[in-house]
């Protein structure tokens, strides 16, 4: 159960820092980068919501790799 918890909080941290790069990016292909990346860490923890956001967001910039496609 330890291990869960340590995986959560990885998780946890890792969408913070992706949010904060996604406010601060200096330009839309560096923010599709980390929309991408915080869409496969939303996955993870099942945010599926969440997920069809950055999803959305990425398809509207033409940036839809093919993972995320298949989680769509």
């Amino acid at each position: 159960m330890a291990s869960s918890n340590i995986v959560q909080g990885e998780q946890n941290d890792n969408l913070t820092m992706l949010n904060k790069f996604i406010q601060t990016a200096a330009d839309d292909a560096e923010r599709v980068s980390y929309y991408s990346k915080r869409a496969k860490v939303l996955f993870d923890m099942k945010k599926w919501t969440d997920v069809m956001i950055d999803i959305e967001f990425l398809e509207k910039n033409q940036a839809l790799d093919d993972d995320l496609l298949t989680i769509k």
